[in-house]
């Protein structure tokens, strides 16, 4: 199994949990997670672990008090790691770990005291800027702040040669004399 394959696995698992957004591959602070959502009770970060030397590193990182996510998760390959080492050297995360097409969750990842909200605040604002950009090298007219309050079409207007199902005339049976 990948990183790759196990950022796969997080995002859905996130989606599953309510999550929406879910966002992933952004650089934009401190800190860049595997994958992170937003659901009613806050935030999930999940950093995707294929290897021990891979969860060592993290413990290394010195940026506790920087770190996203009102809960933090490892998913990490089946068998890879004890949910009591989580829970012993990284007492503020949870474990996930896929057994087929299933996840299971090893330890359950407790609320965190001091999680950085600024960070991802940043976080969100550099995905919208990043959105807004792509759109506008698609030829998308992209109002950010209808964007930011509705997310729906208010925020995006097409031009209609891209817009799906674009037809230049209404269908026959569409139109009404």
């Amino acid at each position: 199994m990948t990183h790759a394959d196990l950022c796969e696995r997080a995002i859905r698992w996130l989606r599953g949990q309510r999550c929406d957004p879910v966002l992933h591959g952004i650089a934009s602070s401190a800190e860049i997670p595997d994958a992170i959502g937003w659901g009613s009770d806050g935030s999930i970060v999940i950093e995707c672990k294929i290897s021990i030397g891979d969860l060592l590193r993290d413990k290394r990182k010195n940026h506790a008090e920087k770190r996203m996510g009102d809960r933090r998760l490892f998913l990490c390959p089946f068998g890879l790691v004890a949910a009591g080492y989580i829970e012993k050297h990284f007492p503020d995360h949870g474990l996930l770990s896929p057994q087929g097409r299933k996840m299971t969750v090893l330890r359950t990842a407790p609320i965190r005291q001091h999680p950085n909200h600024r960070s991802e605040v940043r976080y969100l604002r550099f995905a919208l800027i990043h959105a807004r950009s792509n759109l506008l090298k698609l030829g998308c007219g992209v109002d950010l702040a209808a964007l930011c309050q509705f997310f729906g079409e208010d925020g995006i207007s097409l031009p209609a040669e891209k817009r799906p199902f674009y037809r230049p005339d209404p269908l026959p049976e569409l139109v009404r004399a």
